[in-house]
């Protein structure tokens, strides 16, 4: 697996390859439960790819709520495979982290978008480029690069009280 600068894509497609793996053994009746959470699954990773080439702010921030929804309802549906008993407690609450670890990703990323436009409608640079230059397409998403309540992975911490100062997660200029 290649390994991108934008965090949030490398934990999709981790669990993307987890999908695979442990959803193997899959009951033909319950069969489109599982083609609903991998078509989901692929969904959610070009919902990322968009919201992150996108220049334009209110389509990045539309497709970041999307993303967070299509989180919820592949959370929904792994908990009803949870009920049905087709994945044991330890394959939920490995999904069902992994998908938290993706949603408080998410939320971060929105929430820096937010904060993050004012500082871009002023022109601030990022990496030594302006960012209203044309030549500006470049990913700056890199989480190691700032620091979240003493951690460096979101996952650990608490996305919740992010703000402004924290450089957890840039911003396409």
């Amino acid at each position: 697996m290649k390994y991108e600068k934008f965090k949030i894509t490398n934990l999709l497609k981790e669990f993307i390859i987890n999908i695979d793996n442990y959803l193997t053994n899959f009951p033909k009746k319950e069969i489109e439960l599982k083609h609903k959470i991998k078509d989901n699954s692929y969904d959610l990773l070009l919902i990322i790819y968009e919201g992150n080439i996108t220049t334009n702010i209110k389509r990045k921030q539309e497709l970041q709520e999307k993303a967070i929804a299509k989180v919820k309802y592949i959370d929904f549906l792994i908990n009803m495979c949870y009920d049905k008993e087709i994945i044991n407690g330890k394959k939920y609450i490995k999904f069902g982290e992994k998908l938290d670890c993706i949603l408080r990703y998410i939320v971060a990323w929105k929430n820096a978008t937010v904060s993050k436009n004012v500082g871009i409608a002023e022109g601030i640079t990022s990496r030594g480029v302006n960012s209203n230059s044309d030549n500006a397409n470049f990913n700056v998403f890199d989480v190691n690069e700032g620091n979240v309540n003493g951690n460096n992975n979101l996952c650990n911490g608490n996305s919740d009280n992010l703000n402004e100062n924290d450089n957890a997660i840039g911003v396409r200029s």
